[in-house]
């Protein structure tokens, strides 16, 4: 057991969330506490920590300024799914590179006013990034109820698919039981991420105990995909570019393709 957390502690992702669970947990210390003096030892422990995460992500948005260029340069930004990752990325990109700005007056050693503008200016980006993928999931989950036709499981019935133009040329029903699930936890852990900027901007009105719960559900859903990955390698494909495609092989087969394509064919397995 000491082996699986020292191995899941060495890793950096790993390690970030599971500060930022720590910092989740004395948010919620800190409400809970019913003295200035007993808020002390929590408010200074949430500080230290969320100073340490911000090392973490100085130079984050540069990875996603990266992706959201690889995005724009396939030239796939007509598609709704696509159009929004993109949104997401430049968003975060600009939220990183703008708080990166403020370390200084984060580690105590600047205390100007322009650093705390910008650092407000950049929790608005982060609102926006965490809104778009809210909005994502929320798009993909409607397209996965009136969209996607789920095709046959097995080759059994292949012969019918041919003869019933209106069979689906979706995944299979049960890796579209993947599907809700991936996109049903993101639209929970965006709808408790929103909270936290939200706040702070003064955008939503929310108690800081309802924040530090937020904070630490979604932080929860993130480190269990965490842990199966660094322990067990599990690497599941990005659902909602799979998504973007079987809606995309769906269209080619409305628009006059003769058979349908299989899930194999329209690039889930490959992702």
């Amino acid at each position: 057991m000491l082996a699986s957390v020292a191995k899941f502690l060495n890793n950096a992702v790993a390690l970030e969330k599971t500060l930022r669970l720590v910092q989740a947990l004395t948010q919620i210390g800190v409400a809970l506490t019913t003295s200035q003096a007993a808020a002390a030892p929590w408010l200074l422990t949430r500080s230290q920590v969320a100073v340490s995460r911000r090392f973490f992500r100085l130079h984050k948005w540069i990875d996603c300024g990266t992706a959201a260029l690889a995005i724009y340069s396939s030239g796939g930004l007509n598609d709704t799914i696509v159009l929004l990752n993109f949104s997401k990325q430049t968003f975060l990109s600009i939220y990183f590179f703008l708080e990166m700005l403020t370390i200084s007056n984060a580690i105590g050693i600047t205390n100007a006013q322009w650093e705390l503008d910008i650092f407000r200016e950049a929790s608005k980006f982060w609102f926006y990034a965490i809104g778009t993928s809210f909005l994502t999931s929320a798009y993909a989950i409607m397209l996965i109820m009136f969209r996607v036709k789920p095709a046959a499981d097995n080759n059994t019935n292949e012969n019918a698919s041919k003869s019933n133009p209106t069979t689906g040329t979706g995944p299979p029903e049960a890796e579209l039981q993947k599907y809700r699930a991936r996109f049903y936890k993101d639209f929970i852990s965006d709808g408790c991420d929103l909270l936290i900027p939200g706040s702070f901007l003064g955008w939503i009105p929310a108690a800081p105990l309802y924040v530090g719960i937020a904070m630490s559900t979604s932080t929860l859903l993130t480190l269990s995909d965490l842990w199966a990955i660094i322990q067990y390698g599990r690497q599941e494909p990005n659902y909602y570019v799979a998504l973007s495609q079987q809606l995309k092989g769906q269209r080619s087969q409305n628009g006059g393709s003769k058979e349908p394509r299989t899930a194999k064919e329209n690039g889930v397995k490959e992702l």
